[in-house]
Parts: C-alpha cells; structure tokens; sequence
C-alpha cells in the first residue's frame, strides 16, 4: 500500500516509455516545421511553436539529459539557425514579407544554442539580431503572424 500525501516514484519503465513519447512528438515537430521547401511556410510554422513558449518546453526537456532528446531540440536548434541564414540573405523587401515580422512572443528576449557550453545552464539563445524577428536588422524567425 502507498503512503498516503507521497506521489508514487516513477518507475524507469514508465520514464523510458515517456521520453520515448516525448521524442516522437519532437520528431514530429521537426518534421512538420522543416517539411515545406518554402522558407515562408517554415519561418510561420516555427513562429506558431515560438508563440506557444516551445523555446521553455526545449530547454527544459534538454535539461532531462537524455540523448534522443538532446538530438531532437539540436535538429530543432540548427534548422532555425539554417533559416536565420537564409533570412539573412533576404533583402529587407523578403524579410518584410515574412510571416510574423517585427514581432516577438511575448517572455522570450533571444534565444541561446542548447547544444553550446550554455546548455549546462539550460538556457536558449541567439542573438537577438537573428532570432525571433525582434530589435533592429534581423531576420523575422518565430514571432509568425
């Protein structure tokens, strides 16, 4: 019988089939955001995940050490990292059209690579510049619209 007022201890069967769970619907993610050819359709389909705080969700489950994930927020990391590039490359007309331009969700001031030393602490992070479409010159990932 169970104490009462104590939550059962997870058993390691139920942890594993959880992060397995957890990483399949980070494939998916990844999957749905970098399935369109179109930089357009991915920078509003990232910027959906970014207004829903994913960039909390990612650092906190990057924080679970466990490798399946850590890759799935890493293909998450570098893809936005490869369409900040692009963006980059757009004249301020492209970069104007963007989904989401010019704004930010709301919490989040940059984001920082999960996959660098920073992760140690958690954090997410890019320069503000090139990421999430916010302050002066930068490419309009996240924020959608």
């Amino acid at each position: 019988a169970r104490q009462s007022g104590h939550p059962p201890a997870e058993s390691m069967p139920d942890r594993a089939a959880r992060m397995g769970l957890i990483c399949d619907v980070l494939v998916l993610v990844n999957a749905l955001i970098g399935s369109p050819q179109e930089l357009r359709q991915r920078v509003g389909l990232r910027g959906e995940f970014l207004r829903l705080q994913f960039l909390s969700v990612l650092s906190y489950l990057h924080r679970q050490n466990h490798a399946d994930i850590a890759r799935q927020v890493e293909v998450f990391e570098t893809e936005l990292q490869s369409d900040n590039g692009e963006i980059a490359l757009l004249s301020d007309e492209g970069k104007s059209a963007l989904p989401g331009r010019g704004e930010q969700p709301s919490g989040i001031d940059g984001v920082v690579p999960l996959s660098s030393a920073s992760a140690a602490q958690g954090s997410l992070v890019l320069p503000r510049s090139s990421a999430l479409g916010g302050g002066g010159g930068g490419g309009g990932v996240g924020g959608g619209g």
